[in-house]
C-alpha cells in the first residue's frame, strides 16, 4: 500500500445521517481507506476493496 491521495471530495450536509455514492471506476482495482471528516476531524474510517 502506497499511502498516497488518489481521491478527494468536498461536500456541504444538513446535521444528520447522510449517505453519498462514490464512483469509482477511474481507480483500479485494489484496496482504499476512505476517511470521513467533519469539521476538519476525522469522524470514520472504511477499508474498501475495489474488484474489476
Amino acid at each position: 500500500m502506497s499511502g498516497r491521495l488518489v481521491k478527494q471530495l468536498q461536500s456541504q450536509h444538513e446535521a444528520g445521517a447522510q449517505s453519498m455514492t462514490l464512483n469509482l471506476s477511474e481507480l483500479s482495482a485494489g484496496l482504499y481507506t476512505v476517511q470521513v471528516f467533519t469539521n476538519d476531524q476525522l469522524a470514520h474510517t472504511s477499508k474498501v476493496t475495489k474488484q474489476d
